[in-house]
């Protein structure tokens, strides 16, 4: 059986975003809290692992991980290297097959 799951509404995926990443980095990049969001497709898990090294890393720009998702295969950047089963690429294809 299949549930369909509506992606966040762009309100609701930036404030996860912010709320990821904690502290003030939202509102130091809001552009790019929008961008990371959008380029996640809003979806909640997406957004999730493309935050856990943002928010590792509290000097790292949101910018720059956009500009990682968005240069090359994205569903493969949407990956943790301690964590292969963490990704986005096995939640799709466990969520589309059968």
């Amino acid at each position: 059986m299949s549930v369909p799951v509506d992606p966040l509404t762009t309100d609701e995926s930036r404030t996860l975003v912010t709320r990821l990443l904690g502290g003030d980095r939202g509102e130091r990049e809001p552009q790019a809290v929008a961008d990371l969001a959008d380029s996640c497709a809003r979806l909640p898990l997406a957004i999730r692992i493309a935050t856990v090294g943002l928010a590792a890393e509290p000097t790292g720009s949101v910018a720059a991980a956009v500009d990682e998702l968005t240069c090359g295969g994205r569903l493969d950047a949407l990956a943790l290297d301690e964590d292969a089963g963490l990704a986005v690429r096995p939640a799709f294809d466990l969520s589309t097959t059968g």
